[in-house]
């Protein structure tokens, strides 16, 4: 639990991301059609990307980019999928991001037990 996830979480794919943002915007009674719920989940995935922190994005420049019910439901999606040990497929890099970065450890393991990584997803060509 070195990051404060289970070993049992849980990642969720763009479908269950973009129902849990429906959720949210339907609980906050913002009137949100599906186009907005799709730039919002956008939004979160250039933020993450970017290794934009909420709270880097909320005290600084970037909050006025944005709608402020957007970085609302932001916040709540990030609450919702920390309490229900979930992860996006933005967190899977950032995660391992983070892991390698901060827990030397854990790096060590990895890089005595695989000599290559090969990654399959052109995709994924952001500098994250």
């Amino acid at each position: 639990m070195v990051l404060g996830y289970t070993k049992n979480f849980i990642i969720i794919d763009t479908v269950d991301k973009i129902n849990i943002l429906k959720n949210i915007s339907k609980n906050k009674q913002y009137n949100f059609d599906n186009n907005e719920i799709k730039k919002v989940s956008s939004m979160i995935s250039y933020l993450k990307n970017n290794q934009l922190s909420y709270s880097v994005v909320i005290n600084n420049a970037f909050y006025y980019e944005y709608k402020q019910q957007w970085l609302e439901i932001y916040k709540i999606y990030l609450q919702y999928l920390s309490k229900n040990n979930m992860v996006d497929f933005d967190d899977l890099l950032i995660l391992t991001l983070k892991l390698f970065s901060q827990h030397s450890e854990v790096l060590q393991k990895w890089q005595k037990r695989f000599s290559y990584v090969l990654v399959d997803e052109f995709q994924d060509t952001n500098e994250l």
